[in-house]
């Protein structure tokens, strides 16, 4: 990767870039042509960026967009400009969006836990409204600071984020093949997790367990569950959990007891009301069908 430069503040970011500072909280950089690496270490980024490969290095596949490249990174994660032919980086410390509503809420903006390869591909369309919130922001820069900056500059932050939010949920949509595919090495993980006998110890495999091996970020998989599923990572294991007791339920030489200490439940009667509620029968009911 070769050198990274450090920073903690938006100044130290501008001075890299040779950007004027105009708000200590608050910057947007042009980095068109610049080769740099950096971390900062007290500031999110978001980079927008077109690169001669479509930003296939940041993981567009061939059912995305390739007119421009949205990253999302947080605090103290690498920042990389090279081969962009454009790019505009908008960096902000946490402390600008503290106690506004941006700031109560930033939390469902998940895809700042992204990795570096799991980017968001714009069309051009989508570029231009990104750019216009991004653009948004140097307006209200070039003001100065006065009472309204606050305000404003997070009401444009907030706008990008929430378009961005849309833009992913699309790119969700129009990889649907993909994420099916890698919905069934999910499914595999889990099986082998319970064919393993791991589950007797109560503990399921969660999105950071299974991450690693699926090469995604736990948020990115959380993520993706959710768009294809509806289910959150927890909540489709504990499905899959059931799947696995409705197998085992078809062997009539384990009894209730032993299924549920194999797969983790506290007890056998938390395994049957948790059996009823998901399929609506006992599981002794569900084994007589």
């Amino acid at each position: 990767m070769g050198y990274i430069t450090e920073t903690s503040t938006v100044c130290g970011c501008n001075c890299l870039f040779g950007e004027e500072t105009r708000h200590p909280l608050v910057g947007v950089v042009c980095a068109d042509g610049q080769d740099k690496a950096f971390r900062c270490g007290d500031c999110y980024s978001v980079m927008m960026a077109s690169f001669p490969d479509g930003g296939r290095h940041l993981g567009r596949m061939r059912c995305d967009f390739s007119y421009a490249t949205m990253q999302f990174r947080r605090p103290g994660k690498t920042v990389l400009t090279k081969n962009a032919d454009k790019a505009a980086i908008l960096l902000f410390h946490p402390d600008i969006i503290s106690c506004t509503p941006l700031g109560l809420a930033f939390g469902r903006h998940t895809f700042f836990g992204y990795a570096g390869d799991e980017a968001l591909h714009l069309s051009f369309h989508e570029a231009e409204t990104a750019q216009r919130c991004i653009d948004g922001v140097k307006s209200e820069l070039r003001h100065g600071v006065d009472k309204f900056s606050q305000t404003l500059i997070c009401n444009h932050i907030e706008t990008l984020l929430n378009y961005s939010e849309r833009f992913y949920a699309r790119q969700f949509i129009t990889r649907h093949d993909v994420n099916t595919a890698l919905i069934s090495r999910i499914d595999k993980a889990i099986d082998e997790y319970m064919a393993a006998g791991r589950a007797a110890t109560g503990t399921m495999p969660t999105a950071q367990d299974m991450a690693p091996g699926l090469k995604v970020s736990a948020a990115y998989l959380d993520d993706l569950l959710r768009h294809e599923t509806g289910k959150h990572t927890a909540d489709y294991v504990s499905l899959n959990r059931i799947k696995t007791a409705k197998t085992m339920l078809m062997d009539h030489g384990l009894t209730t007891a032993e299924i549920s200490a194999a797969l983790g439940f506290c007890s056998e009667s938390c395994f049957n009301a948790f059996f009823k509620k998901i399929t609506g029968h006992e599981p002794e009911e569900y084994r007589k069908t």
